[in-house]
């Protein structure tokens, strides 16, 4: 080719300095707020580290008293078995022959006797000690006083009894008695046996343990006395503590731990404490928090030392930077005014003039839909599209202002690369055919499917470039080629994409003028073909922004050839599924009849759907139409399975899921089997992180729901797995599958069947129109909920193609533009009048069937 002219545009930065960009960046003020928010972020981090190592500091110390408490509970509750072993044994030795008991037995037996116990002796049943173990002791002394012998002389169970200290009138010292009642053969009381415990003893273990200079080990009753107590200070035993902060923590939790001031000895310190398992006593390990926070003191100091010299170092720089800043402002403002002014204005006057054009717009719509006669319907078409045309050019204007001022961002989320670039040229192709052009694209064998990048702005490319060819094309028509280029990463795929027209050609002289804003060829471009001249300069900074490279060859009176190259990274290959059950029995017989169903979906003509597929399998399912009510109502009633749509209002079914995972038990634990038009690998985990236990993918079928049945129901003695899944590649889209709606037809019946599609029809025709209101004041999120909502209920009922449609909506809604959202949503009421005589054809079937029937 001659003539033909090859041009590749690259990026081209004049004075590139990264200092002196990297200060204008942050504006007149910015070096003195970003030097005081590192002050900031030094001490915020000096203290927020410094309150996680003191956090750190206070558990490690509560986890070893931890440890030392059950330590001292277990050689407690042992010591203290030890102890009834000896008061069963000398009590039912007493009771079989208490004229020939003999007490120096126990005198010398190490077995009873240990250095816990340091007496035994029995109390006949006036009260009088009969014998002790402790030589020169008289007997006949009175101890009826004692709180023991009371406890046991008013009561007639056997009961094992922990006193509160005294001083014994026969070992003449403090002791704890731990007591048993005395039952003669015939069943009278027979007195009491009592084995005094030395709590010295108990005090010199506890201190013989190392818990510090100002630790404590305590042994305290549940009525508040202290019974024992380890410490560098004076014992303390005898004392109440009753009203102090361990009877508190203890009313509440009979485990803990708290920080309070000793009211034995003022000490504060960090208290563990527990009940000692099967007896009345609660062990308190205290650890003096001086000790504890020592260490973190030390680091405490030694980081704000630190942070002080960082806050000089980085106040010494802000100071310096903002000096050099002063001197380049002057100048970079000078050269700036002018492109900041333009961009400015080009944003406010867009945003301004969109509002009052919408308003046009959406008159005009309204004018078309109102009787007029033939030449006033010519020219309200005519004052719609022309507002549309206006509209598109500032949106034009719009997109590169954001591009201008650099707040345009990419996505990289996983997407099918192959379907974009098709739905890309579905979209554009009414276009083509008004003029008889040819759309048509061309996908390498080698272009993977699965890749992560920006889908929309993608799409985005593809609309600009292959609309720009349609425009400049009147015979022939566009084809649109991809193919993969090698990559160095493994990693990372390179995408070459080509838009090839058979329109007039660029000549040679015009091509350094392609990329640059507001530019066309000649004049006459604007007046033959209408635009801004700013297209391909938004498609060029859109692929600079993505790293990629764009180019042009073209040959005059022949055509012309865009060609730009991306960097995807590589995403696991997998084709959409349709998850096809084999038909083994629906529901087993030893399935639970009585299983309680709940359905949550908001879709009338989906929640009909499964409200009918569950009622032919034999059971009798509540509904829910939004999560608040799916959770309320699981809060109310013990469901056995939970079948959850996931995108609700109010309540999506995520978060419905989490909230009904929080409920107290039984109401807590349903199976709950998320109902999703989306079949990524990443929503299926969103919806088991979420809690859900499985998911099915819509349209749903009763053999689905069938399988979750066998599957999650409570069978009698087995378990079924469920059926085999076969994944079937969709890679085409008939707009109605008769097999889907016969099977309809089967669970339904002729009369339901009727009601759903008739539900359907005017369900989903309210939704199109508000689809169509929303794209004229930009609400996008509400274009994406109803396009969602007529994907799964059309799939449903076997309308394929508007189910597609809409999908393809749902995915591009959030990031296309106005005059994209537009065509997208005339592409799914396009797909919805296609399916009117299907539709008329079902009802009509419905008729017959109901007919035959009769």
């Amino acid at each position: 080719m001659p003539n033909t002219k090859i041009f590749v545009a690259n990026s081209v930065v004049r004075g590139y300095h990264p200092i002196r960009d990297w200060l204008f960046r942050f504006g007149r003020y910015g070096i003195l707020v970003f030097g005081f928010s590192a002050v900031v972020v030094v001490w915020f981090a000096t203290v927020h580290y410094s309150q996680i190592e003191r956090a750190q500091t206070k558990e490690a110390a509560l986890h070893n008293a931890r440890n030392l408490s059950r330590g001292f509970e277990e050689h407690l509750i042992r010591s203290v078995r030890a102890v009834d072993q000896t008061l069963l044994y000398v009590r039912d030795t007493y009771a079989r022959d208490p004229q020939h008991f003999d007490m120096s037995l126990w005198s010398h037996n190490s077995q009873f006797l240990t250095g816990i116990t340091f007496q035994v002796v029995v109390i006949d049943r006036t009260g009088r000690m009969v014998v002790s173990n402790i030589p020169g002791s008289t007997p006949g002394l009175d101890l009826s006083d004692r709180e023991h012998f009371k406890v046991h002389a008013q009561r007639d169970t056997d009961e094992f009894f922990i006193s509160k200290p005294v001083f014994g009138r026969v070992s003449k010292k403090w002791s704890i008695q731990m007591t048993r009642r005395i039952t003669m053969p015939d069943g009278s009381f027979g007195g009491v046996v009592v084995v005094s415990v030395d709590p010295d003893y108990l005090t010199q273990f506890y201190k013989s343990i190392d818990v510090g200079e100002s630790g404590s080990i305590t042994l305290v009753g549940t009525d508040g006395i202290v019974r024992a107590r380890g410490s560098k200070g004076a014992s303390r035993v005898g004392e109440s503590l009753a009203g102090a902060g361990l009877m508190r923590n203890f009313a509440l939790s009979k485990d803990g731990d708290y920080q309070a001031k000793s009211p034995l000895d003022g000490v504060d310190r960090l208290f563990v404490y527990r009940n000692v398992k099967g007896y009345p006593l609660i062990v308190v390990v205290g650890l003096g928090t001086d000790e504890v926070f020592d260490v973190y003191r030390d680091n405490r100091r030694g980081d704000i030392i630190v942070a002080g010299s960082l806050t000089f170092l980085i106040l010494l720089a802000t100071w310096l930077l903002s000096l050099y800043q002063r001197v380049l402002s002057g100048a970079r403002d000078a050269a700036e005014a002018g492109t900041r002014a333009r961009s400015e204005f080009l944003a406010m006057m867009s945003h301004e003039i969109r509002t009052p054009m919408n308003g046009v717009i959406g008159t005009a719509e309204l004018l078309i839909d109102s009787k007029l006669d033939p030449e006033q319907m010519n020219y309200a078409k005519t004052l719609r599209e022309s507002a549309r045309h206006l509209m598109q050019i500032l949106n034009d204007v719009l997109d590169f202002s954001k591009l201008e001022a650099d707040r345009v961002e990419t996505e990289h989320v996983p997407f099918d690369l192959h379907e974009v670039v098709r739905n890309s040229i579905d979209v554009l192709l009414p276009n083509a055919q008004k003029k008889g052009l040819d759309l048509i694209a061309n996908i390498g064998e080698g272009v993977p499917r699965a890749v992560i990048g920006d889908p929309a702005r993608l799409r985005q490319l593809l609309f600009n470039l292959v609309g720009n060819g349609l425009k400049f094309t009147k015979d022939g028509g566009v084809t649109v080629g991809v193919e993969t280029r090698p990559s160095e990463d493994p990693g990372k795929v390179r995408v070459t994409f080509s838009v090839a027209d058979t329109g007039v050609g660029i000549p040679e002289d015009a091509m350094p003028l392609l990329f640059r804003e507001f530019s066309q060829l000649d004049s006459t471009i604007a007046r033959r073909f209408g635009g801004t001249g700013l297209g391909l300069a938004i498609c060029k900074r859109l692929i600079d922004l993505m790293e990629g490279q764009i180019g042009v060859k073209s040959q005059v009176g022949k055509g012309t050839t865009f060609t730009f190259t991306l960097t995807y990274n590589s995403a696991p290959s997998k084709p959409e599924p349709l998850l096809v059950p084999d038909a083994p029995p629906l529901v087993p017989d030893n399935l639970d009849s009585g299983l309680r169903i709940l359905l949550v979906e908001d879709n009338p003509t989906n929640r009909m759907i499964v409200t009918k597929f569950i009622k032919s399998l034999g059971f009798s399912p509540d509904f829910a139409v939004n999560g608040l009510e799916a959770v309320a109502a699981c809060a109310a009633v013990r469901y056995d399975i939970v079948f959850m749509d996931v995108m609700m209002p109010e309540m999506d079914g995520l978060a419905a899921t989490k909230a009904i995972r929080q409920l107290p038990e039984p109401y807590s634990t349903p199976v709950i089997v998320a109902l999703t038009a989306n079949v990524d690998a990443c929503d299926r985990e969103h919806c088991l992180s979420a809690g859900m236990d499985d998911f099915l993918t819509k349209p749903v079928t009763r053999e689905d729901i069938a399988q979750k049945l066998r599957r999650f129901g409570k069978a009698k003695p087995i378990v079924d797995p469920g059926p085999a899944i076969a994944i079937v590649p969709q890679d085409q889209f008939v707009a109605f599958d008769e097999n889907i709606y016969r099977e309809l037809a089967e669970v339904l019946g002729a009369e339901d069947l009727r009601l759903v599609v008739e539900t359907f029809l005017s369900d989903t025709a309210g939704r199109i129109e508000a689809m169509r209101q929303a794209s004229k004041s930009d609400d996008n999120s509400l274009i994406k909920r109803e396009a969602h909502a007529i994907k799964s209920s059309a799939a449903s009922l076997g309308f394929l193609q508007l189910s597609q449609c809409a999908r393809r909506l749902e995915a591009d809604a959030l990031g296309a533009k106005w005059q994209d959202l537009d065509v997208l949503v005339s592409a799914v009421a396009n797909a919805f009048s296609d399916i009117q005589d299907h539709a008329k054809h079902a009802l009509a079937q419905s008729d017959a069937i109901q007919i035959d029937a009769a």
